[in-house]
């Protein structure tokens, strides 16, 4: 069974030089609309499906590690 959520990604103390990376990374783990950058933070909303039953902190979880990876640490 999967579960359709609505998701807000805010990251905040990235290197500006990955925020491609950052955003290339988020979307490969969940289907982000567009991004905005404002006052040092990047953020974004998506809706889509968790699935094979997957929790939401385990999502959180594997968006975070994705997004921390791609900041280069």
């Amino acid at each position: 069974m999967s579960r359709y959520y609505n998701m807000h990604v805010r990251v905040d103390g990235y290197q500006p030089a990955c925020v491609h990376a950052i955003k290339q990374a988020a979307e490969h783990e969940w289907t982000f609309g567009s991004w905005h950058e404002r006052d040092g933070q990047l953020s974004a909303l998506g809706e889509s499906s968790l699935c094979a039953g997957e929790t939401e902190e385990e999502f959180a979880q594997r968006l975070a590690v994705a997004i921390w990876r791609a900041n280069g640490g």
